[in-house]
């Protein structure tokens, strides 16, 4: 699709508040009222149920390469790896009817999802893959199983990518930069240092914390920061070093990163980067495609 040059998909982890099922315990009545529950029943039946609601582990992910691209979101908290959730049959239930039938036969994927797991910002793809198409945005209120709100994009924009917050939406749209804020409903057009970025490998780039800055990996060496005020162009980062991918930017104002190998093997190192001192931390190896918690210990 036009959306995204990669062919494997952005992975990432989150948490969803989940019920789960609880055993039925000694019930208390009352004499004068045996089948109406009494107060002090009703409050610890809340409080058991507050102290069985847990937070589940979900992963998005999905499958590249055939004809209709697939995403799910996994439980990681099931030993079976098949408790899964369809994304297209996650927004189907929130849709309205006349959405439903509005929308048939677009695409949609999800753009980012909240660390917490709250809500979710999808990018729709109506038609297909011609310049004249639109991409739309719906943000989606996953507590409330509800749709937030919906917005177009240019028809010609490409590579969205979509802040933490899910405020922000970073596009390309005839080589340039733009900056649309959900929030202020304005559009701004970012400078770039024009020659010194390839702006369109912006799909697999990472948002910082505050929603300020923006990494990606470029065609050259280095790591690109860009400034989404506007005002400061890009700044390269390691320059010289073959990074291959931006995993995370945590809070700690470190990227976490990924290097070339040039032996030939599928072992990928993983560094962490200090921006505000230039300190390389190495952090572990591994072998083929993989994921790594927020924690960055698994």
């Amino acid at each position: 699709m036009r959306l995204i040059k990669a062919t494997v998909i952005i992975v990432f982890l989150m948490s969803i508040s989940a019920c789960t099922a609880t055993t039925r315990g000694d019930i208390l009545t009352s004499s004068q009222s045996p089948n109406i529950p009494s107060n002090n029943e009703v409050k610890v039946s809340k409080n058991a149920a507050k102290e069985t609601e847990k937070k589940a582990s979900w992963l998005l992910n999905g499958q590249e390469g055939v004809e209709d691209r697939v995403q799910f979101l996994t439980n990681l908290d099931d030993p079976t790896g098949e408790a899964n959730i369809r994304i297209d049959d996650l927004i189907d239930t929130m849709e309205t009817k006349e959405e439903r039938i509005k929308y048939r036969g677009s695409q949609v994927y999800v753009g980012k999802i909240t660390s917490d797991g709250s809500r979710m910002a999808i990018i729709r793809d109506v038609y297909g893959e011609q310049p004249e198409e639109l991409l739309i945005i719906e943000v989606y209120d996953l507590d409330a199983g509800e749709k937030e709100r919906e917005f177009k994009l240019p028809p010609t924009a490409q590579y969205p990518v979509i802040s933490s917050d899910l405020s922000k939406y970073l596009y390309v749209m005839d080589g340039r930069l733009y900056l649309y804020d959900a929030i202020s409903k304005r559009t701004t057009e970012l400078k770039t240092n024009k020659g010194k970025a390839d702006v369109s490998n912006i799909a697999q780039g990472v948002f910082s914390p505050d929603n300020t800055k923006l990494c990606f990996v470029d065609d050259q060496t280095g790591i690109v920061m860009l400034d989404l005020s506007g005002d400061s162009g890009t700044e390269l980062l390691l320059a010289g070093t073959d990074v291959s991918s931006i995993m995370q930017w945590d809070q700690g104002n470190r990227l976490i990163y990924t290097t070339y190998k040039k032996d030939n093997t599928f072992i990928n190192d993983i560094y962490s980067l200090d921006i505000y001192t230039g300190k390389v931390q190495f952090i572990t190896k591994n072998e083929g495609e993989f994921i790594l918690s927020p924690d960055q210990k698994n």
